[in-house]
């Protein structure tokens, strides 16, 4: 289902030649994977210099000017989530972990997909719009998140700043 919204609602021309044919012919696939908080801070700290725990973390693996062959999946990326934090943020945010935990894999999915909210304030802009688009189409998601309750939000952790 998720494919199918982010073909039908998202500007595809944004994401790279590739990664468009791919999500086109149904042949992509992106890991999944939970990680304590320890193991987030570590990978946190080496990716992105930051000293703290995140919530997701996200790795694109589609660099063009990638060729797929024909019928060959084309593995986009791989997405980190700590359910320590996934948890508190659904606390914060007044919904389940379960929602969370699609929320932040949307969010992660489209870093894989070339969207990065952090490089400026149009790009994050443009992230935030994609992440609406999204959740308007999945009830679900739509019934959990109210107003501006997206993941491109500042989260301030307890005793940190």
């Amino acid at each position: 289902m998720l494919r199918r919204v982010l073909v039908k609602t998202l500007a595809l021309k944004t994401m790279s030649k590739p990664v468009r044919e791919a999500l086109r012919r149904r042949t992509t696939e992106t890991s999944l994977v939970f990680l304590d908080d320890r193991s987030m801070l570590r990978l946190n700290k080496l990716y992105r210099g930051k000293k703290t725990t995140t919530n997701v973390l996200s790795f694109s693996f589609v660099r063009p000017p990638n060729k797929i062959a024909a019928g060959s999946v084309l593995l986009l990326g791989e997405i980190l989530i700590s359910p320590k934090q996934a948890a508190l943020d659904a606390r914060r945010q007044g919904h389940t972990l379960a929602d969370e935990i699609v929320l932040l894999f949307l969010h992660g999915l489209l870093h894989v997909l070339g969207f990065d909210h952090e490089l400026s304030s149009a790009k994050k802009k443009v992230m935030r719009q994609a992440e609406q688009d999204v959740i308007a189409q999945i009830p679900r998601l739509k019934r959990a998140v109210s107003g501006d309750g997206l993941l491109i939000r500042e989260l301030v952790y307890p005793g940190k700043k």
